[in-house]
């Protein structure tokens, strides 16, 4: 698999894959993948925790 030099050039790709006029990728859904990991609600969790300058493990994957 190719790696990206630019993160934001990534998302750019992902989005266009995902969103654009034929997905070709499922809809990835942040709340259903925490509420997986039993977090009810993303909001409170991230400021508790202090991680609203992070990118999770699943989202950068």
């Amino acid at each position: 698999m190719s790696q990206f030099r630019d993160f934001n050039f990534k998302l750019l790709v992902i989005e266009e894959l995902m969103y654009g006029p034929e997905p070709l990728l499922p809809v990835y859904d942040l709340a259903a993948r925490l509420a997986g990991r039993g977090i009810g609600d993303p909001a409170s969790y991230v400021l508790e925790n202090g991680l609203h300058a992070e990118v999770l493990p699943e989202s950068r994957a």
